[in-house]
C-alpha cells in the first residue's frame, strides 16, 4: 500500500519511507489528490512548471517515481493521462 507522509514529504510503501525530490512528490501527491480521475499530461504540466518544459518531462518523472514507488501504483491510459491506485492492487 502506497500513503503519503505529508509533513515529511515522503511516500510510504509498505512501511518504508521512500524520499522524494520536490517535483516527484508535487506530481505523486497530485495524483493522490485526484486519486479516483485521470489526471492528463497538460494538466501536471500546468500545475506543477511555471516555464515551459518539453511534454515528456512528465513521462520521465512518472518513471522516476515509478522505480523509486514500484510500477503497480501509477497506470498509463494512453492517449489520456496516467491513474494513480494507493493500494497497488490490480483493477
Amino acid at each position: 500500500m502506497l500513503t503519503l507522509d505529508k509533513d515529511n514529504f515522503y511516500a510510504v510503501v509498505d512501511g518504508k519511507n521512500i524520499p522524494l525530490t520536490k517535483r516527484e512528490w508535487e506530481i505523486l501527491s497530485y495524483l493522490a489528490e485526484n486519486e479516483h480521475r485521470v489526471v492528463s499530461k497538460q494538466q501536471l504540466l500546468d500545475i506543477i512548471w511555471d516555464d515551459p518544459v518539453f511534454e515528456n518531462t512528465v513521462e520521465v518523472y512518472v518513471k522516476y517515481i515509478r522505480t523509486k514507488i514500484g510500477p503497480q501504483y501509477i497506470t498509463t491510459r494512453r492517449g489520456f493521462g496516467y491513474k494513480i491506485n494507493l493500494s497497488g492492487e490490480i483493477t
